[in-house]
């Protein structure tokens, strides 16, 4: 197995080209992550109504994203926008500078008088700031840079006196980790068949009761997606479940369903901020959330062959959900028009295929170890060769990759007695991206507790035959300061995941596709914390951006300083 490289030649490698190097000991901005490197300089630049935004000629208009959301947070906080323009030159006005891509044409020379070198060579999503007292000068790396430093220069502005402050200082930025992504997902039924807005409403009436059909979630969703972009995250991952009707598959839906359609706006805010849009379909295993209500005779076991209760031991810890048969031409059929929708409505470039925790494959009569493994093998194939020849890459969850004998901590799922699905990773596509969740953060197997775990060979083991890596941490929304000792567990995790992901990459380069990412998965959304979110208390989102941004290497921020003593 490949060595993991220390963190001190990962870091050097990644920042060795950049010129502007922080200051030991010097106090840090309120900001959330942290920039790479900040100076921290003498005054302050107004922004006032008179102030203009300049975007350089050079960047086309389908990239010039970053000013309009930047000039959004100035209107929230004077009440108007600032005037947007075209230019090539300079100005001697006030005003606040977007160029980029490399080029720079418009704010080099009036680096040069500030003595602020240009990084030679930003990593993609890299950009800097450079902010004196006669102006803001932002330049990046791409388009998705320049939306990072407008987040950035907002998180900055401070209202005083009828007009914006933000301190004057010079920013170089770029992320650690490629892909940094929020997963949601509203679930419909449980695995005992009920149907979960009836029985929440049932169990808990004072606190679902505006909560009746998928519809009064959605701001819930907007919410999280909203606050994941402006933390710097760049994916949203959709669970798409049957709380979702999909034109072609409509009885798939509970009653209490909205048409996926109705996504478009949460889709169309992720591609404002240039981030990805991510569906996932729940497909081969938890059929509770996809065909098992409406096809129970497309299921591979009989929903009436499986044990009353869950086995209780941690290392048989499966949850019997329905599998469908995938090699059943009608469920092909119905599976390759729900993907052909998703498609459509998303235009993503990867899907997430689910296949997580498949032990119900267990109690499938009549076959062989190594024909579990085919079928299972089968199914990734199929949905793979379909997703490439619409040009979306797959992804898929790996805990049924993961022999539990091999890996006896963590969620290792692929060797349940009749149910051997670890071999496949042999006979499944290099080019399948593999979302190692690892949700519990002890070096001892749930629920015992332990310290913090600090390696994760299952990434390694992955990363090792050939397929990139996406770590995925559990996210706690709704964490209080009651919740403190919790909330330092995840956050240790956090960190401690992230680089360890971030080490698999060669010379520390986020874009060498191997240590690809971060997911932060938020399960079983309920009421309470829409309040959270809007309250901004979800320090799960924010501990995730910080650690997923910088890959575990930086102190908290100040924003939460107060809030963690």
């Amino acid at each position: 197995m490949k060595r993991i490289r220390p963190l001190s030649t990962i870091l050097a490698a990644a920042i060795g080209t950049l010129l502007c190097v922080a200051h030991a000991g010097e106090p840090p901005l309120p900001l959330v992550p942290y920039p790479k490197s900040v100076v921290v300089r003498e005054g302050r630049f107004p922004i006032t109504k008179d102030t203009r935004i300049v975007v350089g000629t050079n960047i086309p208009e389908a990239d010039a994203n970053g000013a309009a959301i930047l000039n959004e947070d100035i209107e929230r906080m004077l009440g108007g926008r600032l005037r947007i323009e075209r230019s090539g030159t300079m100005s001697k006005e006030s005003v606040i500078i977007f160029d980029g891509f490399g080029a720079y044409p418009i704010i080099a020379k009036a680096c040069e008088e500030r003595r602020f070198a240009i990084p030679k060579d930003l990593p993609p999503e890299g950009y800097f700031i450079s902010i004196r007292g006669d102006g803001v000068f932002i330049g990046a790396k791409d388009r998705r840079g320049m939306v990072c430093a407008a987040l950035t220069l907002g998180q900055l502005m401070v209202k005083r006196n009828g007009s914006i402050e933000v301190p004057c200082c010079d920013i170089v930025d770029f992320p650690s980790l490629a892909m940094r992504i929020c997963h949601m997902q509203v679930p419909a039924y449980t695995v005992q068949g009920w149907n979960l807005f009836e029985r929440r409403a049932e169990q808990k009436p004072e606190m679902y009761q505006n909560f009746k059909t998928m519809n009064d979630y959605l701001p819930l969703l907007e919410h999280m997606t909203r606050m994941a972009l402006r933390y710097k995250m760049n994916g949203i991952l959709i669970d798409l479940c049957n709380v979702f009707r999909f034109t072609s598959c409509p009885d798939m839906a509970l009653p209490q369903a909205m048409p996926v359609a109705g996504l478009k706006p949460i889709i169309e805010l992720t591609r404002k901020y240039y981030a990805e849009p991510i569906p996932q379909l729940n497909l081969l295993s938890h059929q509770e959330h996809f065909l098992a209500k409406a096809r129970p005779d497309l299921m591979l076991v009989k929903l009436a062959q499986y044990p009353k209760k869950r086995v209780a031991r941690y290392d048989d810890f499966f949850y019997w959900e329905p599998v469908y048969d995938p090699n059943n031409s009608e469920v092909r059929k119905i599976v390759a028009g729900v993907i052909d929708e998703t498609i459509d409505l998303f235009r993503p470039t990867i899907l997430h295929i689910g296949h997580d925790e498949c032990g119900a494959l267990g109690f499938v009569p009549r076959k062989k170890d190594r024909e579990i493994t085919a079928l299972f093998a089968g199914s990734v194939r199929f949905l793979h060769d379909y997703l490439k020849r619409r040009n979306v890459r797959t992804m898929m969850w790996g805990d049924m990759l993961l022999n539990q004998r091999q890996f006896p901590t963590g969620s290792a799922h692929g060797a349940h007695p009749g149910a051997p699905t670890w071999p496949a990773a042999k006979d499944i596509p290099k080019d399948v991206i593999i979302a190692d969740w690892q949700y519990y953060p002890f070096v001892r197997p749930y629920p015992d507790t332990g310290g913090p775990r600090a390696d994760f060979p299952s990434s390694l083991y992955f990363s090792d035959n050939g397929f990139a890596v996406v770590g995925a941490v559990l996210g706690k929304l709704a964490i209080t300061k009651k919740h403190i000792d919790r909330w330092r567990r995840h956050r240790a995790h956090n960190q401690n995941f992230s680089r360890y992901v971030a080490g698999l990459n060669p010379d520390g380069k986020p874009d060498k596709g191997i240590g690809l990412g971060m997911i932060v998965s938020h399960w079983y959304l309920n009421p309470p914390w829409l309040d959270a979110v809007r309250d901004e208390k979800a320090m799960s989102i924010l501990t995730s951006a910080e650690q997923f941004w910088n890959a575990g290497q930086r102190r908290d921020p100040v924003v939460w300083r107060n809030w963690n003593n």
